[in-house]
């Protein structure tokens, strides 16, 4: 009995041994293989089902070719692998239809292939030996369809961003549907000096030439009919509009039209004081007529607002302080409690979906008269507002000085939220409906003047002459977005607060010309728990924590388990 006790004692230490040691071989196994699991908040490492469409609609090969070479710093390896992640994903949804290539610029093969390409080299500064250095290296990409080729540079500075920039560019080297996105924007003036280009709204031209290339057609003037190949007119900052230029902008709605409006009613640079009167745009009778009234003043919010700069000047030089400045607001994402609750930035549209922090400059109020909107069978939603601590001043004067505000306002002072940007659709009727329309009573003078037949005439051989432009509409359906701050594109302001008022603004375009998979990837803004880094000596301490101490752990429970059955027998 004891000799066989002894047998079953042995055959269950040498079970043991057997399981430790089959255990520790599959961890090692495990260890040597590179799995994936995206444990960022906002699943940056993952793709969207939006570049998922994109990727897998491809219908002719595309290929990607990774020009990375001598980048310096801690933050270039981990952006490396991000993007070598993130392009590994890329090519198994596309299924065969893309390629993904790293050059080897070490090699005279990937050098002469790096020149051929056209890809230029970038200066970057790291520090060696305690002192900084200028380094010339490569952080580029080239997208190439057939002859089509795309690139995306300064890969280590676009960050998350990179999946938009990438799937942006392969939908529009694919898109099969030709949109035609017009800019009506102050055409800078000539410098004749050269150098940095003049005008506010640089910056937004150059972004959205990027990003729809052949696509957008910048500098459009009001003054004539809005061509009809035109799907989206983007209006930038309208000063003193004439008569004749918001009829055209009107028919372009009637038409069937998309439009989006930022008007800009408190322009002033950075480091300077507002000015003590607002700006005209020409278009407020005609939103008046709508049903949108732009209120009077500038539109505050004393819970959720920007620092501004300010310059003081001192015995030791001028000096740059940053105050809290209510009349820039935050719009910021809310959990709205019913449809009367319009506070921040709208979740449940595609197009604001997403942002969390969208800055604002002096903006006004916009009043929506409902019971015209409902009579007509128009929808209106508002798409952006200030929180629950909104506040109206009708007053600009002092408006540098907005902190005695905060010292004697009260609660009864505050309004729950102060619609900012309003999205109008359905059917209008024309401001001019039963009168001329602008430039019509001249032409009706100029014929009662002609009254009797030019001399030599044939009233016989005389031809119908055509009217210039399409025909006047009185009636229509039209789709129409209103932001009460062009500063959010300001060339000046953005040099400030980065691209975040800019890639607001395309979202809305890219709504209103039908591109929703592109939505959801600009809006995405990383929010991930970072990890502390770990040192070498913890590094091996971890490891090989990790290959023992599971098969530690089941041994030590086979021990248990073991015992307390021998106990009980």
């Amino acid at each position: 009995m004891l000799s066989r006790s002894r047998t079953i004692l042995s055959l269950s230490r040498l079970s043991a041994l057997l399981l430790l040691v089959v255990l520790v071989l599959l961890n090692v196994a495990a260890a040597r293989t590179s799995s994936r699991v995206d444990l960022t908040e906002d699943g940056l490492y993952t793709l969207t089902d939006a570049s998922k469409r994109v990727l897998s609609s491809l219908e002719d090969p595309a290929s990607i070719r990774v020009f990375w070479h001598n980048v310096p710093g801690e933050q270039a390896e981990t952006q490396r692998r991000y993007i070598e992640s993130l392009l590994r994903e890329m090519k198994a949804v596309a299924e065969g239809q893309l390629g993904v290539r790293w050059v080897d610029l070490e090699k005279e093969d990937g050098k002469q292939e790096v020149e051929d390409a056209g890809v230029q080299p970038y200066e970057y500064q790291a520090r060696k030996e305690g002192e900084i250095r200028t380094t010339k290296g490569y952080s580029s990409l080239l997208i190439e369809i057939g002859d089509e080729k795309e690139p995306v540079e300064q890969l280590l500075q676009i960050g998350p961003r990179f999946e938009y920039e990438v799937i942006s560019r392969l939908q529009r080297m694919t898109r099969t549907d030709d949109v035609v996105i017009a800019l009506v924007a102050e055409r800078p003036p000539t410098n004749p000096f050269g150098g940095a280009p003049t005008g506010r709204f640089n910056a937004i031209e150059h972004l959205l030439r990027e990003h729809l290339g052949a696509g957008l057609r910048s500098h459009l003037s009001l003054d004539d009919p809005v061509p009809p190949d035109v799907d989206v007119l983007l209006v930038v900052g309208p000063m003193d509009s004439e008569e004749q230029q918001v009829y055209h902008f009107e028919q372009f709605l009637l038409r069937g039209g998309k439009a989006f409006v930022l008007l800009d009613p408190v322009h002033a640079p950075l480091f300077q004081a507002p000015p003590t009167q607002a700006e005209s745009s020409g278009f407020e009778e005609w939103l008046a007529h709508l049903g949108l009234t732009v209120e009077s003043g500038v539109v505050g919010d004393f819970r959720s607002f920007q620092m501004r700069p300010r310059q003081i000047r001192t015995r030791i030089g001028t000096l740059v302080e940053r105050i809290n400045y209510y009349y820039w607001p935050l719009l910021r994402s809310f959990q709205r409690e019913g449809e009367e609750d319009r506070r921040g930035v709208n979740q449940d549209n595609p197009a604001t979906r997403g942002f969390d922090q969208v800055p604002l400059f002096w903006p006004a109020a916009l009043s929506i008269d409902e019971a015209r909107h409902a009579a007509a069978g128009r929808e209106v939603t508002v798409l952006a507002a200030t929180s629950g601590a909104g506040y109206r001043r009708q007053d600009l004067i002092g408006l540098d000085h907005a902190d005695e505000d905060n010292r004697h306002l009260t609660e009864e002072d505050l309004e729950s939220a102060i619609p900012l940007m309003v999205h109008v659709e359905g059917p209008m009727v024309s401001f001019w409906k039963g009168r001329p329309a602008p430039g019509e009573e001249e032409t009706g003078d100029e014929a009662e003047d002609a009254g009797e037949e030019a001399p030599g005439s044939d009233e016989g051989d005389e031809e119908p002459v055509e009217e210039d432009g399409p025909p006047r509409l009185d009636e229509g359906q039209g789709l129409l977005v209103v932001l009460t701050d062009a500063e959010i594109v300001d060339d000046g302001m953005t040099r400030v607060i980065g691209r975040a008022g800019i890639d607001f603004i395309l979202n809305i375009v890219d709504w209103l010309s039908g591109s929703e998979d592109l939505l959801t990837l600009r809006a995405r803004e990383p929010a991930s728990r970072t990890i502390d880094k770990v040192e070498p000596e913890e590094q091996s301490l971890l490891k090989w924590l990790n290959v023992l101490g599971v098969p530690l752990l089941v041994l030590l429970a086979g021990i248990v388990v073991f015992i307390v059955r021998r106990y009980q027998s």
